[in-house]
């Protein structure tokens, strides 16, 4: 600490008359009385005035009160006196006992102040502060602040701590013997580390408590604790905690839980979709198997936006081709770790293409009608999304369209007949349904009557 002295003097004027002026007392008015400090750095010189906390003098929340005992205007503020002081520079350490929330003010004595923020005061009261009749009106102290105590270099038991991938606890004790001021600080989120206590009084720390959650990583975690003195001497400790076992699972949203095997189902006509896997292996290591490649694509990609975490870290997401067939295809997709067994399977799955209609019309049973012009309309049932399905006719007279007035699957056949009055004869023709790519699904044979007396 350099020689430079600083002093701030705070100069207080009281009420009284002219003749009462300020008068402090011999240095030799008191026992264990010292002679001025040689100076420290932040010293301070104040003159307190005693009295209620509303009138007397304050030093952060520390006040003297008419009963002549430092105190605090806020509780789990306490002091500890400092015997045989000369002088502040005499006030050496902080003490580890006789702590209290009120101690007599001495001329004379020495006394550490702890204020609640982990900070410590040292304080020395230098003389009394007597007006012209003798009456007893304050203290002349010098303090300093922040004070760190004896500039020690901690000693650690040990510098490294060693975790399984399950995470724990740990409190390493200094092995000095007295209180510390110091900070701590850890490298990594997964290791935290705050000031601990053996003493009576929390606030005097001379441990730290380590804290380390469990692991979801493949490989070793390391961490660096660093402990940094209020002289700025500083040690490490080196943590260490074990890889976890390579996890992956898939997420079903239909019962809300993980497995590691799930059917799949995907549109007849095609879409993209796509399932939450939970793992903790790194995405360059998951290689993808994929049986049904040639009518579904599978692409495994790190989970985005808002809702990302390690818990759902990643998104397989399924793209599937229309199913033009007349067959049901199936496939497996499997994700596996490519360093171990780990693996989970999606077992995709479309339907066969089908329609259908009410009353089940048919070539051998068709949809016959009158020779009046009028709309007609039949429903039909499709696992193919409205949209990608057809209907057509050949003969001029039939018009005929698709149309769906509800969210279930399929919708309405809407036929229209010109009117055929003008024969009498009967006329067929026939309503043919197909998807995009022309595969008929489903064909029926209409007759419209002819004009008859």
């Amino acid at each position: 600490m350099n020689s430079k002295k600083t002093f701030i003097t705070a100069i207080f004027v009281v009420a009284l008359p002219m003749a009462a002026l300020i008068s402090c007392s011999s240095d030799n008015d008191e026992p264990n009385g010292g002679s001025a400090d040689e100076g420290l750095d932040n010293e301070v010189v104040l003159s307190m005035l005693k009295g209620d906390e509303d009138k007397a003098t304050m030093l952060d929340c520390m006040y003297i009160g008419e009963d002549n005992n430092f105190q605090c205007t806020n509780e789990d503020r306490e002091f500890a006196l400092v015997p045989n002081a000369k002088k502040l520079g005499d006030i050496t350490n902080i003490p580890k006992s006789g702590w209290a929330e009120k101690v007599a003010v001495r001329k004379g004595y020495g006394y550490v102040f702890y204020n609640f923020y982990s900070e410590f005061y040292r304080i020395y009261v230098e003389d009394e502060m007597r007006d012209t009749e003798g009456k007893l009106i304050g203290y002349n102290i010098r303090y300093q602040h922040p004070f760190y105590g004896k500039d020690i270099d901690i000693q650690l038991p040990k510098d490294e701590l060693s975790f399984t991938d399950k995470g724990g606890s740990e409190e390493v004790k200094f092995l000095d013997n007295e209180p510390i001021y110091f900070s701590c600080v850890s490298s990594a989120g997964w290791c935290s580390v705050t000031e601990a206590s053996s003493f009576s009084k929390g606030f005097l720390k001379n441990a730290v408590d380590v804290y380390v959650s469990a692991s979801d990583t493949l490989g070793l975690s390391t961490a660096t604790i660093t402990l940094t003195t209020g002289y700025g001497k500083k040690k490490e400790i080196k943590v260490t905690r074990g890889a976890a076992e390579p996890r992956m699972m898939l997420y079903d949203d239909y019962y809300g839980k993980n497995v590691t095997s799930m059917n799949f189902p995907v549109s007849v006509s095609g879409a993209s979709k796509y399932v939450y896997v939970n793992s903790n292996i790194p995405l360059e290591d998951i290689d993808i198997e994929n049986t049904a490649s040639d009518w579904c694509e599978a692409r495994l990609e790190k989970r985005g936006g808002y809702d990302s975490g390690p818990s759902l870290n990643y998104v397989l997401r399924i793209t599937a081709t229309a199913n033009n067939t007349d067959a049901k295809r199936t496939g497996t997709i499997t994700l596996k770790y490519r360093n171990g067994d780990t693996s989970v399977k999606l077992n995709v799955e479309q339907e066969t293409p089908y329609v259908t209609v009410d009353n089940g019309y048919s070539e051998n049973k068709p949809f016959t009608v009158g020779y009046s012009g009028n709309y007609y309309y039949i429903n039909f049932h499709s696992n193919v999304d409205i949209i990608d399905l057809n209907v057509t006719n050949a003969e001029s007279w039939l018009e005929t369209s698709l149309y769906n007035d509800s969210y279930s699957s399929g919708g309405k056949i809407r036929l229209y007949f010109s009117s055929n009055s003008k024969s009498n004869s009967d006329r067929k023709d026939k309503v043919v349904i197909s998807n995009k790519k022309g595969t008929v699904l489903y064909s029926f044979k209409v007759v419209q009557k002819g004009y008859k007396l």
